[in-house]
């Protein structure tokens, strides 16, 4: 939850606490006691009452499979789908461009359709976290040796190697995210894998530069 909203939250709680306090004691006339334990039932009362209901579409985190979790899950897919935009930008190489591309646009698809079908959502667990993740990661990866290679006017053999293979990855992930919107569309559970020894490598080795 956003912290500015949790500290108004609790300030209006407390605030409406502490007239409603003054009100039975000095109006009303109860004792000190009975007017604290009404007052801090309705400071309760309130906070409850004043918490945000966090949604997807019409359907709240209360009415889904996994509830708070598969909503931060979206939040965090989106962040990865608008961080694979800013890559596709980027990108020069036509083919490594054209997968980023259509990454974007299957990933956005099957956002959508998970934003209109949230009930679906806790499904879509391992597209979410892994597939949209590692393909922001790839994508990231290429542009920096990229950029990388214009600095150094052309690539070092590894650094080459390592760009076709990102390159390879992408690929492989476009068809990936092809067959889980598929799947999704159909009903079924997204199971499907890409070469995920080739995807975990990279990734690997990126940590190593």
């Amino acid at each position: 939850m956003n912290k500015g909203r949790e500290w108004l939250r609790t300030i209006a709680s407390a605030a409406l606490t502490i007239a409603f306090f003054l009100f039975l004691f000095a109006g009303v006339r109860l004792s000190p006691l009975i007017s604290a334990i009404l007052s801090v039932a309705l400071y309760f009362g309130l906070y409850y009452l004043l918490k945000p209901t966090r949604r997807i579409g019409k359907v709240t985190a209360d009415e889904l499979r996994g509830g708070e979790n598969s909503i931060t899950m979206m939040e965090e897919a989106r962040k990865d789908l608008e961080s694979m935009k800013r890559h596709q930008k980027e990108i020069r190489d036509p083919q490594a461009a054209a997968s980023a591309k259509a990454l974007t646009e299957t990933g956005g698809k099957i956002l959508a359709y998970l934003t209109e079908h949230p009930k679906k959502i806790a499904d879509a667990h391992r597209f979410a976290t892994y597939y949209l993740d590692m393909a922001e990661k790839l994508e990231g990866k290429f542009v920096e040796l990229e950029k990388n290679g214009l600095a150094h006017t052309k690539l070092e053999g590894s650094d080459q190697n390592m760009l076709e293979e990102t390159r390879g990855a992408l690929g492989a992930l476009e068809t990936a995210f092809d067959r889980q919107y598929q799947r999704l569309a159909e009903g079924e559970l997204m199971q499907v894998e890409a070469d995920i020894q080739t995807l975990h490598r990279i990734i690997d080795m990126e940590g190593d530069k």
